[in-house]
């Protein structure tokens, strides 16, 4: 499974009909929409030398991308790109189908991914590790996929997940005679558990103003490459 970013895609309501041949006829409603950028996802199939040979759309996937971009209104779904990429990654891996719910909960791909990437959040390889922010992400968006679709009142054999209800507790307001109030935050038994070092070298988090991922960068320009590039006056110039 590949992703493929489109920058220039239009949308059209469609509407179908039957004409009086008894024929099938496809119209639409209004003038095309521009809805891109949008990372849509392929299934790739390679030939026995390893050649490209033919690519088809995950069409469950990207009719979901497609429904946050023109009925949700979401203006970047890079995320949810990422992690539906990841997620049916990972089906393929396993060879089950999205919506393939055994009765056993643990062998339902969307607790077998939750395994995955807590798995991978404590991998110690650099090349399969993820931080728990983005286990934590691909998580939700697979979760809020699996909503949308069952919203749709589409018919699984087993749900993909229960619902729990978590008590939080919150400062109270400044009327209320007690110090804390408790509010009931609803989520499912997929919540991934994990979280990062929120330090670097015991500077603390909130006056870190980068990444990690920025971080690093900056550390291989300073110690490896001691090189930086300079634009002045529209002449680029590298100094070490």
């Amino acid at each position: 499974v590949i992703s493929y970013k489109l920058d220039d895609f239009e949308y059209r309501t469609p509407i179908t009909f039957i004409d009086e041949n008894g024929e099938l006829v496809i119209t639409y409603l209004d003038d095309p929409v521009q809805i891109a950028p949008i990372t849509l996802l392929y299934q790739v199939e390679l030939n026995e030398d390893g050649e490209f040979a033919q690519a088809n759309g995950v069409d469950i996937a990207n009719a979901y991308l497609m429904h946050l971009k023109i009925n949700r209104d979401q203006s970047c779904v890079s995320a949810q790109s990422r992690a539906l990429l990841h997620y049916f990654s990972f089906l393929n891996e396993i060879g089950m189908q999205w919506n393939e719910m055994p009765f056993r909960q643990n062998k339902r791909p969307t607790y077998r991914f939750k395994r995955h990437l807590e798995t991978m959040h404590r991998s110690t390889e650099h090349d399969s590790h993820l931080r728990a922010s983005t286990c934590k992400t691909y998580m939700r968006c697979v979760v809020n996929f699996y909503k949308h679709f069952l919203m749709k009142n589409h018919k699984f054999e087993n749900p993909p997940f229960e619902h729990e209800l978590i008590n939080v507790k919150i400062d109270a307001s400044a009327s209320s005679m007690k110090a804390y109030q408790t509010i009931g935050v609803h989520t499912t038994d997929l919540r991934i558990r994990a979280s990062d070092n929120t330090s670097k070298n015991n500077i603390p988090n909130q006056l870190m103003s980068l990444s990690t991922h920025e971080w690093e960068q900056l550390d291989i320009v300073l110690r490896d490459d001691r090189r930086v590039i300079k634009i002045l006056d529209c002449e680029r110039s590298e100094e070490r």
